[in-house]
Parts: C-alpha cells; structure tokens; sequence
C-alpha cells in the first residue's frame, strides 16, 4: 500500500503504533508498519537499554520515539533550559515553514491576545501561558487514530473510509475519559459510483467538552446494486 506516507517513513503500510512496551514497537515494525516507542515517563537509563534492544532487533527497519515536552522546567533557575531557551534551539529557517504550513492547512489566526509572536504564527503560547496547562496532554495523531477506530468498527470489514478529518478543540489530559459518537448526515452516491455516507462525529470528556469533532466520508456495500468498494479496490 503505497502512500505518501509510507515513502516518507519507508514502510509498508500507513500504520502507527504508539506504545510504552518496547516488544509491541519491534512487532509492528517488522510487520511493515512504524512502531512508535512512548518514552515520556522513561528515565534516560531505561531509554537508553530499550533503544539498544530495539536497535539489535530492527536493524535497518525504521522506527520512532515519542517524547514529550513538558510546560514548566524545573530547575531552569540553577542553570537548566527555560522556555524561551529552548525556543531559541529551533532553527530560524524553520518557523517560516511552520507558518506556511498552518496557512496552506487553512489554520485561522490567533487572536491577538493569544498570541506570543505578531510575526510567527507557529510560535503560539507564551511562556506564562504553557504553564497554565495543568498536566500533560495527548497527541493528536492518537486522538485521530480513535475518531478512525469508530468509523472502521462501524462501517465493517466490507466498508471503506474514503476521506476524515478532524479537530482539536480542548486539551485531552492524561486520565480522562472520552467517547465518540456519530451520526449519519446524508446517503448518497458519489462521483465513483459509490454508495457513501457522510458522517458526523463528537468526542465528550467526562466534563461535558467536545475534544474533537470530525467529519467523515464512508463508502457502504450496496445490496440494490451488489457492489463492494473493498472488493473494486483490491
């Protein structure tokens, strides 16, 4: 299954896998997709002894470590890096490309008061204003991984998601509790021939927030015309 994806990574599949447990890291690699090793809570030695057991059982086949960069930094005021430290390590011709990029994914503006820089759109929270997150958050990769899970539990081995997107509205912080809906907007058949629904997800926490609302593109098997769009693609 070649993607832009795939070519980007050199994998074999569009397939992710974020996880703590360094075995399901190397299973999903050697199967063709990109196991991820969550290393957040890991200490450096530990990283350090799961790295060189992924690396004697990988090779050369590709895989990735997810960190997380915390909102406040201990130990900044005895010589550690503070915020705007290590906003300063990010090279100068990369923040033009971040603003490109939100302007060409169509990301509106902050508001002013919002904002940390009147002339860099990616730079968006001011120092004082990360530390008002309370605790850590998710990545939304993962989230849209979750809004992808309903759809395909839905929609069956017989169904095929033909386009999804998603937003990411409030913070999704380590412990809550989120569950997904969906709705069924219209039925109709697309430009392909195929018989679609467009459908309408929600994501609540358990304060009543939506946390990510998406919009979904589903083709169905039809039993009037007798047709499959997972056997017209294989």
């Amino acid at each position: 299954m070649a993607t832009n994806v795939t070519e980007l990574f050199g994998i074999a599949y569009p397939l992710f896998a974020f996880r703590h447990c360094r075995d399901v890291v190397v299973a999903v690699s050697k199967a063709g997709g990109l196991g991820v090793l969550g290393a957040a809570l890991h200490t450096a030695e530990r990283l350090e002894i799961d790295l060189q057991w992924i690396d004697e059982q990988l090779g050369d086949i590709p895989y990735g470590v997810d960190l997380l960069m915390p909102a406040n930094y201990v130990g900044a005021e005895k010589g550690g890096l503070d915020q705007k430290s290590l906003k300063d390590l990010v090279p100068d011709e990369h923040k033009p490309f971040l603003d490109t990029l939100l302007t060409q994914a169509g990301v509106p503006e902050l508001p002013e008061y919002q904002r940390s820089s009147k002339t860099e759109r990616g730079l968006r929270f001011s120092q004082q204003q990360a530390k008002g997150v309370p605790m850590q958050y998710d990545v939304g990769l993962q989230r849209q991984c979750w809004h992808i899970h309903l759809l395909t539990h839905w929609m069956g081995d017989e169904g095929w998601v033909k386009r999804a997107s998603a937003q990411y509205r409030r913070f999704v912080y380590h412990s809550d509790v989120v569950r997904l809906h969906g709705s069924i907007l219209r039925k109709f058949v697309d430009d392909e021939g195929g018989h679609c629904v467009e459908v309408a997800t929600t994501s609540f926490n358990q304060r009543g927030e939506d946390v990510m609302s998406g919009r979904a593109i589903v083709a169905l098997p039809s039993r009037e015309q007798g047709t499959s769009p997972v056997a017209r693609r294989l």
